[in-house]
C-alpha cells in the first residue's frame, strides 16, 4: 500500500504536538525531512508520522528532545517497548496505535488490541477510558479530512462487531428487569446504544435490543410488557430542535408511563423540553447509579 501524504496540521492531531515545534524540531534537530509541494507546502508519509507518534509518546515519559531526535525509527522503536515494558501504556499510547491500525486498514491488530484493553481493563472502563475518545478523535479526523469515510466505517464495524459479541453472551435472564433500547427512524449510528445495553446487561437487567432506524409506531407492539422497566434512546443524527422534542413527544405517547432515558450531542446540542418520565444520561456513571437503584 502507497504511503498516505499528511499535512503538518495531520501531523498535529495524530500525535498532539503542536505545528509550531514539529517545526521547531525539524529545524533544530532534522527530525523529520519533508517533501514538498510544487508551491512550497510541507507533506508528509505514514514513517513520518509513525516517527512523530513515538517521539510524542518518548517526550510524555519525561525524554528531551535533543536525546532521542537523532535515533533511528528503529531505535526509537525499542525504547517504545522497553519504556512500555517498565513503566506501562498510557491513554495515548493506545489510542495512538488504534489511530495507526486504523490508518493501515490493520484489522487484526485492532481487534487483538481492542481484545487486549478490555482484558486488561474490564468492558466499561476500556470503552469509557479508550474507544470513546479515539471514536471523538475519529470524527474529527473524517471533519478536516485527515482520515476518509471508509476509515471510520472500517473501525466502527469491528468496534461494532465486539459489541455485538459482547451483547449475545449468555446469562440468566432476570425477571421483571427488562430495558427496551432502539433508535428512531433514520438513526443509525448505533455504537453508545450497544454499549449502553451491554452495561445494562451487566447490571442484571435484561436488554431488549431493536437496533437501528425502527419506526415509533411499532413500539405500541410492547405496551403491554409488563416486564419493561426503561426505554433507552440515543440522538445522534442531526435534527432542528423542534423535530427532537416532537420526537421525544411521539415516543411518550406511544408508550405512555414507561420511564424513558435519553442521549446523544442532539440533546446537549438542544437543551429540548423533556416529556414527563423522561430524563437526560449525560454519562454512563448517571445510567449506572439510575439502574443499581433498580
Amino acid at each position: 500500500m502507497a504511503d498516505k501524504v499528511y499535512s503538518i496540521r495531520d501531523l498535529e492531531m495524530l500525535s498532539g504536538v503542536k505545528a509550531h515545534t514539529i517545526r521547531i524540531w525539524e529545524k533544530r534537530y532534522h527530525l523529520l525531512n519533508p517533501l514538498r509541494t510544487d508551491t512550497n507546502i510541507r507533506f508528509y508519509t505514514d514513517s513520518d508520522m509513525r516517527r512523530i507518534i513515538n517521539v510524542a509518546a518518548l517526550i510524555r515519559r519525561g525524554y528531551k528532545i535533543s536525546k532521542i531526535a537523532g535515533k533511528s525509527d528503529r531505535e526509537l522503536r525499542e525504547l517504545i517497548l522497553v519504556q512500555m515494558d517498565s513503566t506501562g501504556v498510557d491513554e495515548h499510547d493506545l489510542i495512538n496505535q488504534m489511530v495507526d491500525h486504523m490508518l493501515h486498514f490493520d484489522g487484526a491488530s485492532f481487534s487483538g488490541l481492542l481484545e487486549s484493553m478490555i482484558l486488561k481493563f474490564g468492558f466499561s472502563n476500556a470503552i469509557i477510558r479508550y474507544v470513546f475518545p479515539f471514536m471523538q478523535n475519529v470524527g474529527l479526523f473524517w471533519q478536516v479530512g485527515t482520515i476518509a469515510p471508509a476509515h471510520e466505517h472500517f473501525v466502527s464495524h469491528l468496534i461494532r462487531r465486539k459489541f455485538l459479541v459482547e451483547l449475545d453472551r449468555p446469562f440468566n435472564r432476570p425477571a421483571g428487569k427488562t430495558i427496551l433500547f432502539f433508535l428512531h427512524e433514520n438513526e443509525m449510528h448505533d455504537l453508545s446504544l450497544l454499549f449502553y445495553a451491554i452495561t445494562a446487561k451487566n447490571l442484571g437487567f435484561y436488554p431488549l435490543y431493536l437496533g437501528q432506524n425502527v419506526p415509533l409506531d411499532d413500539l405500541e407492539n410492547l405496551r403491554n410488557l409488563s416486564s419493561l422497566r426503561y426505554i433507552f434512546t440515543v440522538f445522534t443524527h442531526s435534527l432542528e430542535k423542534s423535530e427532537l422534542e416532537q420526537l421525544l413527544l411521539r415516543i411518550s405517547r406511544v408508550l405512555p408511563g414507561r420511564p424513558c432515558l435519553v442521549t446523544g450531542n442532539q440533546l446537549r446540542h438542544h437543551l429540548p423540553h423533556l416529556p414527563d418520565g423522561f430524563t437526560e444520561i449525560k454519562n454512563p456513571g448517571e445510567f449506572i447509579k439510575i439502574l443499581e437503584r433498580g
